[in-house]
């Protein structure tokens, strides 16, 4: 029940106080260690401060594949913002795990948002929306259409609709659907475009899971000469390299399925009595539902957290805890995590992805990040190395006495780093080497 990633362990930072620390990456030395109509959106919103083009959002919806979306913002209003960058949570979290990101990682210039993956955190199926339109249209099924409001403007906060109810029962989603790792990058694919909107693209900070889903986006984008790029540039923090352990087949993802799927497999595959497509059968769920609640439990929880936290006793706290158990409360909850265990893999491997990702980064002006925990034991440092080998363009940033959830652990840390990298990356700098 928390966020799964990878470390890397060649970078830079200076000083062991989070307060003060100025990280300065380096090149890699093994083993050197160093410090449709634009939809309408619905939200309650919370004034950061006097500045009226300021607006914190904490209950932002929108609906998506019979889903009622959460997301946050933060930061200066979009129509006033120059950069967006949007984080994206690790399994099993959601976007209050970016509170101290949505909070104090904010300027005049950019908008910071925060998404929760359908099936996790509060995003979950809701009941069937109902509109009629001018034309007299009406939408029945809510299906990639959205009812949003920031509520920016105070006058039209009465104007707002309020969200669908969520479907508090078990099967809650259409037959087929799967919570799997290419649904939650159409998720984000579809939130980039039509909500938030931003004309050069968005960056993109992924911790994680959300890090590989954030990598699976960059490299399945397709570029067209007269739609905008969706993501301008890529923050991974302990992004994991692996998900799912169903082999993926070319009908799973047409679009970016490049390799041939190998012998072995498709022997898997046929072999594989689920593919998670809903409703879960019964004989899955049973068996679940043997540890569920134990899975869920605060201890279990707890213990995890305690693992994965370089500090796990002052920075999981009980309420970090509960805000994980919660969904797991809904009645969706333990189906979600079936589709979840039994979806494919992505149609790409991670490795093809960070192929696609360098040459973007060698061709297309494309900038990446790696902001990695060093002390995380759930990926160890291995992996952080072996993705700046993968992708020499990028810029690496290590982080002592941080483990697998860098923006949560070491918050001001995490923002300095990146909002660093942000000014470096705006200013047009070539080839991932940033400016100190």
């Amino acid at each position: 029940m928390s966020c799964v990633a990878h470390a890397g362990r060649l970078g830079a930072y200076a000083s062991p106080r989070p307060r003060t620390v100025r990280p300065v990456p380096v090149a890699v030395r093994p083993r050197v260690v160093t410090a449709r109509a634009a939809p309408d959106v619905s939200s309650e919103t919370d004034t950061k401060t006097s500045t009226s083009s300021t607006v914190r959002v904490k209950h932002g919806w929108y609906v998506w594949r019979g889903h009622r979306v959460h997301f946050e913002r933060g930061g200066c209003a979009p129509a006033s913002a120059t950069k967006h960058l949007l984080f994206l949570h690790g399994f099993g979290v959601g976007s209050f795990h970016y509170e101290h990101q949505l909070d104090d990682f904010w300027d005049e210039n950019t908008c910071v948002w925060a998404l929760d993956f359908v099936g996790q955190g509060r995003s979950w199926p809701c009941q069937t929306l109902t509109r009629t339109y001018d034309d007299g249209t009406r939408v029945e099924d809510g299906i990639d259409t959205a009812e949003l409001n920031t509520n920016d403007d105070v006058s039209n906060r009465a104007k707002t609709p309020p969200p669908p109810d969520y479907l508090n029962k078990e099967n809650a989603t259409e037959p087929g659907f799967r919570y799997s790792v290419d649904t939650w990058r159409d998720q984000v694919a579809y939130f980039l475009k039509e909500i938030v909107k931003a004309e050069s693209g968005a960056y993109v900070a992924g911790n994680s899971l959300g890090g590989f889903v954030g990598a699976y986006l960059t490299a399945s984008e397709t570029v067209r000469s007269h739609e905008p790029r969706l993501v301008k540039g890529l923050v991974l923090l302990n992004a994991t390299p692996f998900w799912g352990f169903v082999p993926a087949s070319g009908d799973d993802n047409a679009t970016t399925a490049t390799n041939p799927t190998s012998v072995f497999a498709k022997l898997v595959r046929n072999i594989t009595p689920w593919d998670g497509a809903l409703p879960a059968p019964g004989f899955i769920k049973t068996t679940f539902k043997l540890y569920w609640n134990s899975f869920r439990s605060d201890a279990n929880v707890k213990g995890l957290l305690s693992l994965v936290y370089a500090d796990g006793v002052d920075r999981v706290d009980d309420a970090l805890v509960a805000n994980i158990i919660a969904p797991t409360d809904r009645a969706p909850a333990l189906d979600a995590f079936c589709s979840v265990v039994w979806s494919p893999k992505s149609g790409i491997d991670f490795d093809d992805m960070l192929s696609v990702i360098n040459k973007k980064v060698e061709h297309e002006n494309f900038h990446v990040a790696l902001v990695y925990g060093k002390d995380d034991p759930w990926v160890v440092p291995l992996w952080g190395q072996r993705l700046k080998r993968k992708v020499p363009g990028v810029t690496y940033y290590e982080l002592p006495n941080v483990g697998h959830c860098p923006a949560h652990e070491a918050p001001d840390v995490t923002n300095g780093v990146i909002k660093r990298w942000l000014q470096w990356a705006e200013g047009g700098g070539g080839g991932g080497k940033a400016r100190h």
